[in-house]
């Protein structure tokens, strides 16, 4: 299923496309994280960020590169995304960053570093961003402690 799934794939908004360049940047460094590029994190991005979508958005070349357009993007949600997200969104992106992070079965704490980081980028707070990862537990995996910031 393609991210955001509310989205018009075809005619998308401008907060849909800063939402796909946060996602694309973010699920990047989470697969990055570990320095271990596995075949569920590749699957997992494929689907989420369908060449097609990606492509209309304007976000990859002819070789399937990231543009400028998503660099800008990217940058712009940053600032954009935290004031205009409603707490669902922000944890539907805080899910997307998840599944990314145990696509290979694991919860690394590099990965995990990442997530957090982009999850205070959108200034998530952390009492609903604890309670929403504890509802996304894997398979028994725990989620690192999370301190106050």
């Amino acid at each position: 299923m393609a991210f955001p799934r509310d989205a018009d794939p075809h005619n998308p908004t401008e907060i849909d496309r800063l939402r796909v360049a946060f996602a694309v940047f973010v699920g990047k460094k989470i697969v990055e994280a570990d320095g271990i590029l596995d075949i569920g994190e590749i699957e997992l991005l494929t689907m989420a960020f369908p060449n097609p979508w990606m492509d209309v958005c304007g976000f990859i070349d002819g070789d399937t590169n990231l543009t400028e357009a998503c660099h800008k993007s990217y940058r712009d949600a940053r600032k954009i995304l935290p004031v205009t997200l409603d707490l669902e969104e922000k944890l539907e992106l805080v899910t997307l960053f998840h599944r990314t992070c145990m696509a290979d079965g694991e919860l690394h704490e590099q990965e995990f570093n990442v997530l957090m980081e982009a999850a205070t980028l959108l200034k998530v707070p952390v009492t609903d961003l604890r309670d929403h990862l504890k509802s996304l537990r894997c398979g028994g995996t725990l989620v690192p402690p999370i301190r106050n910031a």
